[in-house]
């Protein structure tokens, strides 16, 4: 139960603008209610955007209070066949990177 009550904030967004973004949130000892995001990633990639090589564009950002420390935009070393899996390869990208 002290883990369910510790994580509440924790969660994975998705919104309508295609970044999905992993947010962690820390809360004020007198309310119980969430502040400012203190740690978010977020990615987002372009399906096959370069016309030649037909290779998917990625991008990530981390970000801590608020303000972005960390940034990558590359094409993607894997040939991907729909929107979907060059997103899911992006953030496969994105957890290995804040995980290194």
């Amino acid at each position: 139960v002290d883990y369910l009550e510790d994580t509440k904030y924790l969660a994975l967004e998705y919104s309508g603008q295609a970044l999905a973004a992993l947010v962690f949130s820390a809360t004020n000892d007198d309310e119980d209610t969430p502040n400012e995001p203190v740690f978010t990633a977020a990615s987002d990639a372009a399906f096959a955007d370069d016309e030649r090589t037909r290779r998917s564009t990625e991008g990530m950002a981390l970000m801590l209070f608020g303000g972005i420390f960390d940034w990558l935009s590359r094409l993607q070393a894997t040939v991907t066949t729909s929107t979907t899996e060059a997103e899911l390869l992006t953030i496969v990208h994105l957890v290995s990177w804040i995980l290194w």
